[in-house]
């Protein structure tokens, strides 16, 4: 981004802008420390099973005790011990350096994704856990949300099971006869999707708190391409079934949302359009029409995290761009990076330049009071995930790396 699209300070929010640009990718970490402390990575109950799973099974007729919420030095992420894809949800306190198991997730869950709610007191995750018997009859693995409270002792399905649709009305006896929509289920005498999945988003709060907003996707396979979309869908945190609302977006992909932190609204990226204009777009809750939010031939917005700023004068997303390194007013690289967006005065803002090759940026998350940020850095290269922190706030050393295991992503601060 060149100097004429920055602006180092947009409100008292945007303190995150005011950062040197002399850190090219990720620098030289070696010297950085893991400051993860040894903490007890499961904490069993006496039959053997997870604190979690003790919490899910405990006397109903006794009051929860009160939740204390986290502090603003706390967040979630998830920790993967063996780096098998298998995570634990825990919090990290940044004042006493520690990380604290909240749930282990039976220690066989796969890729959760987890978000702190608006009041710090409850994480949000989409995970394949503990399937029911009305899961089980669908025939595919179908994720759920999740909540489960901060001190893990309260852990509850957010979400009813999502019925497997996939079946046409095109009757069959075998393979021939549904060569146009997949292959034939026997069982049924009905046509199937080849490959057909279901997945659902990361799971985002409402600014009240009493809903989750997602992102319900299927895809399968037509030959050797993959096709299929997605739509936005909210369910309350009380549990129920998900009221998904029509994509008219014209763009098959609906993804990556954030939820406004005070209104009822969200960002998304849309993507593979026909009709609609690829990039970020603004929704109104309940979803209708969107907004672009910026229109720019030369600033994308890639298929990965957004973020509100806490005040919500601002979005963060990531973007393929061209990027001015030493702040000399002239592109130095171009790349993938993370940026932000001033609804406001409509300006663009650098906030961490591309990384070098074989890195990614995976996600990130916005502290309470925009002087920091999370991002989960993912080194293909080696096979391993750790958490930086930008902190603006340190003069000496912005950028460094906060969990530094290998095994560590998926940040949340709210």
């Amino acid at each position: 981004m060149d100097t004429h699209q920055r602006r180092s300070l947009w409100s008292v929010y945007w303190v995150l802008l005011a950062l040197l640009w002399t850190f090219a990718a990720c620098g030289d970490s070696s010297n950085n420390t893991n400051h993860e402390q040894a903490t007890s990575e499961k904490t069993t109950t006496p039959d053997g099973g997870s604190t979690a799973e003790k919490n899910n099974n405990t006397d109903t007729s006794k009051p929860p005790a009160p939740i204390t919420a986290l502090t603003a030095d706390e967040f979630v992420y998830v920790h993967y011990p063996k780096n098998d894809g298998v995570g634990h949800i825990k919090i990290y306190d940044l004042k006493t350096k520690t990380a604290r198991l909240v749930t282990d997730l039976d220690n066989k869950t796969k890729t959760p994704s987890v978000s702190l709610s608006p009041d710090r007191k409850w994480i949000a995750f989409r995970a394949s856990f503990r399937p029911n018997a009305e899961d089980l009859k669908q025939g595919i693995t179908i994720p759920a949300y999740w909540v489960v409270s901060v001190d893990g002792k309260q852990l509850r399905r957010v979400t009813e099971t999502i019925p497997n649709s996939n079946n046409t009305n095109a009757t069959c006896q075998s393979d021939v006869e549904c060569a146009t929509t997949g292959y034939c289920n026997t069982a049924l005498g009905r046509c199937s999707l080849r490959n057909y999945s279901i997945g659902l988003g990361r799971p985002a709060w409402s600014a009240d708190g009493k809903t989750l907003w997602g992102v319900l996707s299927t895809h399968w396979s037509e030959g050797t391409r993959l096709t299929g979309g997605s739509s936005l869908f909210d369910v309350p945190v009380s549990g129920g079934i998900i009221n998904i609302h029509t994509n008219t977006s014209g763009c098959a992909q609906v993804t990556h949302i954030s939820t406004h932190p005070t209104q009822n609204k969200l960002v998304s990226v849309h993507s593979v359009c026909t009709s609609g204009k690829p990039g970020l777009h603004m929704y109104d809750l309940p979803p209708k029409q969107s907004t672009q939010v910026f229109s720019n031939p030369n600033i994308s917005a890639e298929l990965n995290t957004t973020a509100w700023l806490p005040d919500g004068s601002g979005v963060l997303f990531v973007t393929s761009t061209t990027w001015d390194l030493d702040n000399d007013g002239k592109a130095d690289t171009s790349g993938i990076g993370i940026a932000g967006y001033d609804l406001n005065t409509k300006q663009f803002s650098a906030i961490l330049p591309p990384l070098k090759t074989g890195t990614f940026y995976s996600n990130f998350t916005v502290a309470p009071d925009a002087k920091r940020l999370l991002v989960c850095i993912y080194d293909s290269t080696n096979n391993r995930s750790d958490i930086y922190m930008l902190d603006t706030t340190n003069q000496t050393e912005p950028f460094k790396a906060l969990i530094e295991d290998g095994k560590s992503c998926d940040p949340s601060w709210r």
